[in-house]
């Protein structure tokens, strides 16, 4: 488990907009759906940071287990 940060797009001119999640180090990145849920998840702010897990076999951050304090990066 790890602090990362989760960046929901401000517009976006997809038909599917993505949500940027990485950590610190940015060694570990990836891009999930951002769909009404994961929005409401995380409280509608365009910038958070919050607790979770890599999935190694997905290659992608996939549990987000709690919101984490302010980050300076």
């Amino acid at each position: 488990m790890e602090i990362v940060k989760v960046q929901i797009p401000v517009s976006s001119n997809e038909v599917e907009p993505m949500i940027l999640v990485y950590n610190r180090s940015r060694k570990r990145q990836c891009f999930i759906p951002a769909t009404k849920k994961h929005c409401e998840d995380f409280n509608g702010a365009l910038k958070s940071f919050w607790w979770a897990e890599w999935n190694e076999k997905k290659k992608g951050y996939d549990t987000f287990i709690k919101p984490a304090p302010w980050q300076d990066w």
